[in-house]
């Protein structure tokens, strides 16, 4: 009911704002949708894809899919040691401000100095790794998106005629009567 009461406003907003002439749907941008609807990200489970590499690839292969679990695992590898250089540069520019404070109590000018000067590399360096993290995340959520969904262990593999009737429900129409 929240969604459809969201998506009903989404589209009397949305309808305001398109051109008269193009008040339908389908004919206003993509753009303005994802500007308009805050859709929830995707979260792969990237530990499941870590720890089960083979059930992974074979899940892969059973369903003709074209993910590779290789591809995401050095993908995920690479992504922790970025955010491990950002985690230890924040740790550092804590450090940094503790000490410049104490310095600035003492009078230090000259430890103030080399400390503002360390901050502010700093604050260079996490531009650069910060750019970096939100770059090797995206990489890595678009490759998982790839992966198809778990199959059941009870799915027949191959053909349809291999498949099982579980149970029929209502009855089947006739042919040739409407």
């Amino acid at each position: 009911l929240i969604m459809r009461r969201q998506a009903r406003n989404f589209f009397c907003l949305h309808a305001t704002r398109c051109s008269p002439l193009s008040r339908s749907f389908k004919a206003c941008s993509t753009e303005a949708i994802r500007d308009e609807i805050d859709l929830p990200k995707a979260h792969p489970p990237y530990r499941r894809y870590y720890d089960n590499q083979e059930y992974t690839k074979a899940n892969i292969k059973q369903r003709n899919s074209k993910g590779d679990v290789d591809e995401l695992i050095s993908l995920l590898d690479h992504q922790k040691t970025v955010m491990d250089k950002g985690r230890n540069l924040r740790q550092e520019r804590n450090l940094i401000k503790g000490k410049t404070s104490k310095a600035r109590k003492l009078q230090d000018q000259d430890e103030l100095a080399a400390l503002m000067a360390r901050g502010k590399e700093i604050k260079d360096q996490l531009k650069t790794i910060e750019r970096d993290e939100a770059e090797a995340a995206a990489k890595a959520l678009l490759c998982a998106l790839e992966f198809p969904n778990d199959t059941h262990p009870d799915v027949p593999i191959g053909e349809e005629k291999n498949a099982k009737v579980v149970r029929e429900v209502g009855t089947k129409p006739e042919k040739g009567k409407n």
